[in-house]
């Protein structure tokens, strides 16, 4: 991960320094990063990691250190993967409702003679 964000830097955040120079704590707006800059730096961490950074996290500190973006973008992915599972598990929730409401009715019709 660490080198794709890395790749991110050099080529979309315009560095006054080599972005592999650049330790995992070196603050990232004392090497030249701008707003502008980290903007068009998020677009792209979205792109390559595929994830999207809400609006509570488009501040600073987000894009501080190659560590936090690192981390922001491992919890932004831990947060996606559980809200798929929540979204597949509310589906077969949905799905097995639906099957017990078709299996009520119709049993219901057959009781009163509608069969």
């Amino acid at each position: 991960m660490e080198k794709n964000i890395r790749k991110a830097l050099a080529s979309h955040a315009k560095l006054a320094v080599d972005a592999d120079g650049i330790s995992t704590t070196q603050n990232l707006f004392d090497v030249g990063l701008t707003s502008f800059a980290c903007v068009q730096l998020m677009m792209r961490l979205e792109e390559v990691f595929e994830v999207e950074f809400p609006d509570e996290l488009l501040k600073k500190p987000t894009f501080e250190t190659i560590a936090a973006i690192e981390l922001n973008i491992r919890q932004l992915r831990s947060a996606e993967a559980a809200l798929g599972h929540l979204q597949k598990i509310v589906a077969f929730g949905t799905l097995v409702l639906a099957g017990a409401l078709q299996e009520s009715i119709a049993d219901t019709m057959l009781s009163i003679g509608f069969a």
